[in-house]
């Protein structure tokens, strides 16, 4: 296969958990704007959904990265491989600040 239908299909497959994730700060605006003029219990039915949206979209990147690091190994080195292994690594970063998202709408 060759390194851009790789990343071709790797975009693709990322697609989605981005929609989720555009979905889910939406989400965490109006939530954040709107929590204490709404009922808790539909204030705690929309915090857990966000959690979920932004869960499962950490999940879709993870599941995508982890496949093509296990897939290509140390092939992800090569030169080739650099927009595809950029990508897994600019999306792995754009994680660790949705992590960081989640722990700050939970305790905060």
């Amino acid at each position: 296969m060759e390194t851009s239908n790789k990343l071709i299909i790797y975009s693709k497959s990322v697609n989605s958990s981005f929609n989720f994730l555009f979905i889910s700060f939406f989400l965490v605006l109006i939530y954040t704007f709107f929590r204490n003029k709404v009922s808790f219990i539909l204030s705690s039915i929309l915090k857990y959904f966000i959690i979920g949206l932004l869960l499962y979209a950490s999940f879709i990147i993870l599941k995508n990265n982890s496949s093509y690091l296990f897939e290509l190994k140390h092939g992800i080195f090569k030169n080739e491989n650099r927009n595809l292994r950029n990508s897994i690594l600019y999306t792995s970063i754009l994680m660790i600040f949705v992590l960081i998202l989640m722990y700050h709408f939970i305790y905060y």
